[in-house]
């Protein structure tokens, strides 16, 4: 499992809890490890946040099928301090782009959309939590795993009758402290979806099949070998996957068509008795 966090004070609790060491003071980024787990300091702000989970994906060798967990503080227009909540949307607000992290684990959090924002937010003008890195991490964690596996949550440490302004290391270290059973729960939920995803390796028939109807460049492989893995966790059905693609000219156009007919799909986990949740990352997001 990979943690990308912003700050010592959020990595702190973490560190306590898994046990994790410090791997090298040298390296670009702080990074603390254990034998199953990962966990980077990315710095502030969300060119930091991408930077780091690219550097921790390569650190550790690009192994498929990890989740990945962005932990940190968030503002919340209307939340109290100190809940822990999952998110449903990650927005940018500088450029307007959108992410929907799928909802594939029920460990009874809280779903709320998330806007990152450049400065720390005062205004608090939506009911939606505020954060600094998640457009940051989310996309580029999606390029490391399969994007059910790619997940952020928030303490909320700030709200419109409690300051941004009476934040401190140590307040922030509570604030995830007090949380950390409820992150370590989620935590197993993803990681036992790993497995399951693990399990579900795309064959190499379907990548040869598609290889061999259009050309792609080797950037475009990767892409298309990590949507067929989402394809073979979501849906499973090749006749599907053909349906899906069969007006599509060329690469380019295949892939695009691929990742929309996968966005669109609502996740449906036969495992529900794990805590899988059967609902989209569209439909989580209705009532936030």
């Amino acid at each position: 499992m990979h943690l990308v966090v912003a700050m010592q004070a959020e990595a702190l609790p973490l560190i306590a809890h898994y046990g994790l060491e410090e791997e090298d003071r040298r390296s670009m980024f702080p990074v603390y490890r254990s034998e199953t787990v990962r966990l980077v300091i990315s710095g502030v702000g969300k060119s930091m946040a991408a930077a780091a989970t690219g550097y921790l994906h390569a650190l550790a060798g690009s192994p498929q099928h990890m989740p990945w967990i962005n932990a940190g503080i968030a503002g919340h227009g209307d939340l109290t301090i100190g809940k822990l909540v999952q998110a449903c949307r990650i927005s940018d607000r500088a450029s307007g782009r959108n992410w929907y992290p799928p909802q594939v684990v029920n460990a009874g959090l809280e779903r709320t959309p998330v806007m990152t924002v450049d400065h720390p937010e005062r205004a608090y003008t939506e009911a939606l939590a505020y954060d600094m890195e998640a457009a940051g991490f989310y996309p580029a964690a999606c390029r490391c795993s399969t994007a059910e596996l790619v997940q952020s949550l928030k303490v909320i440490s700030d709200n419109p009758e409690v300051s941004v302004e009476t934040l401190n290391p140590n307040r922030v270290e509570q604030l995830l402290g007090d949380r950390i059973r409820e992150i370590a729960g989620f935590t197993r939920e993803l990681q036992a979806l790993a497995k399951i995803a693990a399990a579900m390796e795309v064959t190499p028939n379907a990548f040869e099949q598609l290889h061999k109807r259009w050309h792609f460049t080797v950037t475009q492989q990767h892409r298309l070998r990590r949507l067929l893995q989402r394809w073979s966790t979501l849906i499973t059905d090749e006749r599907e996957l053909e349906a899906s693609l069969i007006q599509c000219r060329d690469a380019t156009g295949m892939l695009n068509a691929l990742e929309r007919h996968l966005d669109a799909y609502p996740v449906r986990f036969p495992l529900s008795k794990s805590g899988f949740s059967q609902k989209s990352s569209l439909d989580a997001c209705k009532n936030a």
